[in-house]
């Protein structure tokens, strides 16, 4: 599986190192999340063999940043002229989970007065971009949903980090 993804990667390296057209944009588009699904088949197999017992809500929380970023993939994408419908399909759904973890993570009672304020900057940093989701023709600024999608995967990579710590 590792060499599967080290060959898609490379594949991925190349591609984005070309002129942009649409065909590459595409191919692209479907390798990444090839190499998403991949590199979480190979965590989970890890864990698997690891017997480490992670607590349920550190992976919640790890899993909002992959979230994160293929919400914004999939909305530049879009806004790119990729109107796909699985690709809205895939968009519409990682919004919701999202939003599901948000507020299951909010909700948690281990969670110290840290991560609440990260999870507070988290929840106005989605309030920002919620509503270009929610009305994907209609469009907005995908720079801005970059680098706002960008600052909640660096704010739930530390919450990450805080929950593995709290929890021993």
């Amino acid at each position: 599986m590792l060499a599967f993804v080290d060959i898609a990667i490379e594949d991925y390296v190349d591609l984005v190192g070309r002129p942009y057209n649409q065909e590459n944009a595409a191919i692209i588009l479907d390798l990444s999340e090839t190499i998403l699904e991949a590199s979480q088949d190979i965590v989970v197999k890890i864990e698997a063999l690891s017997n480490v017992d992670k607590p349920k809500i550190v992976n919640i929380s790890g899993r909002q940043r992959m979230l994160s970023q293929r919400i914004a993939k999939y909305y530049i994408a879009y806004q790119a002229g990729f109107h796909d419908q699985d690709h809205i399909s895939q968009l519409e759904t990682a919004v919701k989970q999202f939003e599901s973890a948000l507020a299951i993570l909010k909700a948690e009672k281990i969670n110290s007065p840290q991560i609440n304020a990260k999870l507070a900057t988290v929840t106005r940093l989605w309030r920002i971009i919620r509503s270009f989701f929610l009305d994907i023709e209609k469009g907005g600024l995908p720079v801005t949903v970059f680098a706002t999608t960008d600052s909640i995967m660096d704010s739930m990579n530390t919450v990450t980090g805080l929950y593995v710590k709290a929890s021993g």
